[in-house]
């Protein structure tokens, strides 16, 4: 009779492990995440969506539903944007900050080993990205609120 291979069987091969498996023990050993990435304000990601036709203006008349649609849209169609001019994976995190409202992180103390560019990449899309948020400085660590 064949024996068939449990889960773990599958996950250990020859003392290798599944990448993934590695990852998320990894993962385990911290316990609240750190973004490193730029921050924003509400009024910045309205300002920059405008400025590159990223959203259209609200027909409503109530300035409430205005700001709020207008921060959504302004936060999803740049979250979209700056992956695609960066060429690299963008995150949205929620800092515990009273600066800022909105990080976009290019990565995180959990997944900086697996996802941290090369130094030639990471200072291209650092410079990029400063650029595009009008700041000369490097990303910033943020304590992420959620």
């Amino acid at each position: 009779m064949a024996s068939k291979d449990t889960v773990s069987d599958q996950l250990v091969r020859g003392d290798v492990y599944f990448e993934a498996e590695k990852i998320y023990r990894r993962r385990l050993r911290w316990a609240d995440p750190r973004f490193a990435g730029f921050g924003t304000t509400s009024q910045w990601l309205i300002n920059y969506a405008r400025q590159h036709n990223l959203i259209e203006e609200p027909k409503s008349d109530d300035p409430e539903d205005v700001r709020a649609s207008l921060v959504m849209y302004s936060m999803i169609n740049t979250a979209r944007h700056l992956p695609y001019i960066s060429r690299t994976r963008i995150r949205l995190a929620c800092p515990n900050s009273f600066d800022y409202d909105v990080v976009f992180a290019i990565y995180s103390n959990h997944t900086q080993e697996d996802e941290e560019l090369e130094d030639e990449d990471h200072a291209e899309v650092v410079e990029m990205l400063s650029k595009e948020f009008g700041r000369p400085d490097d990303p910033m660590w943020f304590e992420d609120a959620a």
